[in-house]
């Protein structure tokens, strides 16, 4: 439960409303069931961890502090591109950048000094919840290490990207909502449901990674295993504007879907973690979750159709998200297809061909 010492004003409320309603809107359908003291803090941590990701992948240019006099520092402050280390620097400068903000916000100074209100909230926060730097600072190399993957990396290295992403975002998450950190089952099971949300991410931005990037987090052994060259696969991907054979698109097609299989594999233990939580934060990680997993069933690139858009209607996913979490729990189309993988060891092969017959199926007893 949350610590009675966190106290914020309506205008610190109003604050990170503010932030969470531009910049997310999965956030902020999770916080509209927390109590007051845990949506502030949740709020002031989520806008803080977006700030980063922001830095690291050079969408956010706020001055490096590190160079300014003391008693000059303001993080958010706009700065020209060569007065800057980040937006067109190295990924090394951009994080060094953002490892120099979380070092400031963690030190003993003064909330006015900081020039931008929502991280002022988080010192506030991050004072009344004693929470730690590390897992901020683990979180900005995991990254930097997301952001240097290679096209063609093995499941083990995105394996391991995925990981340094998800535990040190757990940590700060059990850190936030005040949870015993010597509890391991439960924190195993929020690193199952944080790899399961950036997984989700992930597939849902596959087309927009290659367009923009020119690279695929599709790792090298999956993509030989249905017979496919990552060109073939990111021609697919952008609807086809190299032409493919049928038959590599109907590949194309399956190789999602197991991806997608392999991403809902993650929710059978991260699941667990809503029924281990009291009321309010059960529904907040219900809607949360319920958000994403509507997201991903929706998203048209993972029925494989080439042309199509690869985002889901996210207004529908926040709709049967709200809907469920009301109660605590996720949709029954989610828990159907969690019980697939299941009853099928976890394969995600197995489970992509019962999805894929069921699928059949349906549409055969609507067409009769």
């Amino acid at each position: 439960m949350q610590t009675p010492t966190l106290r914020l004003d309506r205008r610190h409320a109003a604050i990170l409303y503010r932030g969470a309603r531009r910049q997310s809107h999965d956030l902020w359908l999770a916080a509209r069931f927390l109590g007051r003291a845990d949506r502030g803090a949740m709020l002031a941590v989520a806008l803080l961890l977006r700030l980063l990701d922001d830095i690291v992948a050079g969408r956010e240019a706020p001055r490096d502090y590190a160079e300014d006099e003391p008693g000059e520092s303001r993080v958010g402050e706009p700065t020209p591109a060569s007065a800057c280390a980040c937006g067109s620097g190295s990924i090394e400068s951009r994080a060094a950048v953002a490892h120099n903000v979380v070092g400031y916000l963690f030190e003993e100074a003064a909330p006015g000094l900081i020039g931008r209100p929502e991280l002022e909230v988080f010192v506030i926060v991050r004072e009344a919840l004693r929470l730690p730097r590390k897992p901020f600072d683990r979180f900005i190399d995991g990254l930097v290490g997301m952001a240097g993957a290679k096209r063609m990396a093995t499941r083990a290295v995105l394996s391991r990207l995925v990981e340094a992403l998800a535990t040190p975002l757990a940590e700060i998450a059990a850190a936030t909502l005040g949870h015993a950190p010597g509890d391991s089952t439960a924190a195993a099971r929020a690193a199952a449901a944080v790899r399961f949300i950036i997984r989700a991410r992930q597939l849902l931005a596959l087309r927009q990674a290659w367009q923009s990037d020119d690279r695929c987090l599709i790792a090298l052994e999956d993509l030989a295993s249905f017979g496919l060259r990552d060109r073939d696969f990111g021609s697919w991907l952008l609807g086809g504007e190299s032409p493919i054979s049928p038959v590599n698109e109907a590949r194309c097609a399956r190789l999602i879907e197991s991806q997608r299989t392999a991403a809902m594999a993650d929710l059978i233990d991260g699941l667990g973690l809503i029924d281990s939580l009291p009321g309010a934060q059960a529904r907040a990680l219900a809607a949360y979750i319920g958000y994403w997993g509507e997201a991903l069933l929706d998203a048209p690139v993972a029925g494989g159709a080439p042309g199509q858009s690869s985002m889901p209607n996210w207004r529908a996913a926040r709709f049967r998200a709200w809907r469920y979490a009301i109660s605590g729990r996720v949709s029954p189309r989610i828990l159907a297809r969690l019980q697939a993988i299941d009853s099928h060891g976890g394969d995600p092969g197995a489970a992509e061909v019962a999805t894929v017959s069921s699928r059949r199926g349906r549409v055969a007893g609507e067409r009769a």
